[in-house]
């Protein structure tokens, strides 16, 4: 977006810099506490067998070998973090974008509903000729980013929904085998992988319905005469509304949360339904194996 259509910027009053600094704070907090929780499970759980030193076998490796061995899993470690930070960042920051000041900016309203409307840009940018180019410009954006982050949508959709479903079937029934500690963690596995699915999707749900609402305020917005209305009317023919998805795979539309939320408690009861189910038919005297 070119800087002659934003007024002078002013760290003090703008909204989107104090959202900026509060999503960056929210990051850096939960990286860190990551690492807290990390080392409370290497001091509660220190034989648990996803940790490095377990995995390793004692007698095959001396203690100069496992040292080196945990310090390379130290520094891969903080560096996946870091790259968690960065990502997560940008990723932030181009949503916040497209949230707040693209689905607002480009939204055409008539003339006596401009003074309703609030916009943080000039008028100059909602006339024809400069809004054509700035919203084909980030269209073309918005393409390039989902050819790098989308490809993730179909796999992290797929892990999110496996990872609640296993958590609430292992802490159901075996809540009273485990320790309180393990079920905790189970829980919060569960917990924050679906609120952080439900969250990404209530997003895709947002930008899409909003891009819609764009699209369809140009073909009722006052242009300033029949002819740029008829200009608009084409052009937004040939766009399309901006929304979150892989090519035509995985697209996130205004229900895409919902069944996902409908689609983890239909998933957890029939799993715990057909297991059930499952060792009747394998045990029907309910025997115990020696």
């Amino acid at each position: 977006m070119s800087r002659k259509y934003i007024f002078p910027f002013n760290p003090a009053v703008c909204k989107a810099n104090r959202r900026i600094d509060t999503i960056l704070m929210t990051i850096l907090i939960g990286l860190v506490g990551n690492v807290v929780i990390i080392a409370i499970v290497l001091v509660m759980f220190p034989r648990a067998p996803f940790l490095l030193g377990n995995i390793i076998p004692k007698e095959n490796f001396i203690l100069p070998v496992r040292i080196a061995f945990t310090i390379l899993y130290l520094i891969v470690f903080l560096s996946i973090n870091g790259n968690l930070l960065a990502v997560a960042f940008i990723v932030c920051i181009y949503l916040l974008y497209m949230t707040i000041f693209v689905t607002n900016e480009f939204l055409m309203v008539g003339i006596g509903a401009q003074k309703k409307q609030k916009y943080k840009t000039r008028n100059s940018l909602r006339a024809v000729r400069n809004i054509m180019v700035a919203y084909r410009t980030t269209e073309i954006l918005h393409q390039n980013f989902l050819r790098t982050v989308g490809i993730l949508f179909v796999p992290l959709h797929a892990l999110t929904g496996n990872l609640v479903i296993f958590s609430n079937y292992v802490v159901i029934t075996q809540s009273s085998e485990m320790n309180g500690w393990l079920s905790a963690m189970l829980f919060m596995w569960s917990l924050s992988a679906g609120i952080f699915w439900w969250a990404v999707l209530e997003i895709g749900r947002y930008i899409s319905t909003r891009g819609s609402r764009v699209l369809s305020s140009w073909k009722l917005g006052d242009w300033g005469s029949p002819l740029n209305s008829k200009i608009m009317l084409r052009f937004g023919k040939s766009c399309r509304p901006l929304m979150l998805n892989y090519r035509s795979t995985y697209v996130i539309g205004r229900q895409s949360s919902i069944k996902f939320v409908k689609g983890i408690t239909r998933g957890t009861f029939r799993v715990l339904l057909t297991l059930k189910r499952g060792s009747r038919i394998g045990n029907p005297c309910g025997l115990k194996p020696c």
